[in-house]
């Protein structure tokens, strides 16, 4: 019979805590973190996205519907394009158009996907964004008149101000959008200024990642490329992930800190 694993003391934990609020806090008071914001934190609420989010919206009219595969979202947003619309992506934003046209509007879907930038813009230590988000909530709620999409963008950068970078383009530019898996394997190479940005963010500041930030493609694959770059980041740098435990055991996360990644935490 094997050995019963002792399980560690509620001061131990208590004792790790404190130390991740002490460090949250002082990267957070010196103005030096970058926050990723994803879907998950607007539109895409976890409550709602099951049954009737973006995604149930697409493939309830592709050849999916009614069967149980779940595509990842870049495949089923290709499979659209290309079941509908030619290959093109005028039926689809169209679609994308419709659907965050709802959380524009006043009322309790707005207030809902408006909640979390609200917040943050009420946080005077966060002025770097990193959001893989279609809609403009973000930016306006931080009052960020020009957020970055594309390379040519970066020459309105201005280091004195609040700064918002949307890797996967923005609905009011609807030919910037990220959304088939063509358009993932094409975009860092189409602007790559803008993920050398975001690789410069990511190596060099303290990251928080909100709702599904950090699952997307190009995040993780920014990921990849710094660790092949650097090595390992720098030991003063880390990784936020604010989600529920649930959320993260869907992913394949650990919660348990000696699992994880040197310097990269979970809560």
């Amino acid at each position: 019979m094997g050995a019963i694993k002792a399980e560690k003391p509620r001061d131990d934990f208590d004792h790790v805590a404190q130390r991740l609020v002490s460090r949250l806090h002082k990267d957070v008071v010196q103005e030096s973190c970058v926050v990723f914001v994803g879907a998950g934190s607007t539109t895409e609420r976890s409550w709602r996205a099951k049954d009737r989010g973006f995604y149930a919206t697409i493939k309830a009219q592709t050849s999916h519907s009614g069967t149980n595969l779940s595509p990842s979202f870049p495949k089923l947003m290709e499979s659209f394009c290309n079941e509908l619309d030619g290959g093109h992506h005028n039926r689809l934003i169209r679609e994308a158009i419709s659907y965050l046209e709802q959380f524009s509007l006043p009322g309790e879907d707005n207030r809902t996907a408006t909640m979390v930038s609200d917040l943050l813009a009420e946080i005077p230590y966060f002025n770097r964004f990193v959001t893989t988000n279609w809609d403009p909530f973000i930016e306006r709620a931080l009052d960020v008149l020009v957020p970055i999409f594309e390379d040519r963008d970066l020459a309105f950068w201005d280091d004195k101000k609040r700064q918002v970078l949307k890797i996967h383009g923005c609905i009011t530019r609807p030919y910037s959008v990220v959304a088939t898996q063509n358009d993932y394997d094409n975009c860092m190479a189409q602007n790559p200024l803008i993920f050398n940005k975001l690789r410069d963010l990511m190596a060099t500041k303290p990251s928080y990642s909100l709702a599904t930030a950090c699952e997307t493609l190009i995040f993780k694959k920014c990921g990849v490329i710094l660790r092949v770059d650097l090595g390992i980041l720098e030991s003063s740098h880390m990784l936020w992930i604010l989600m529920s435990h649930q959320r993260m055991l869907n992913i394949g996360m650990s919660v348990e800190l000696n699992h994880l990644r040197p310097r990269t935490y979970c809560f």
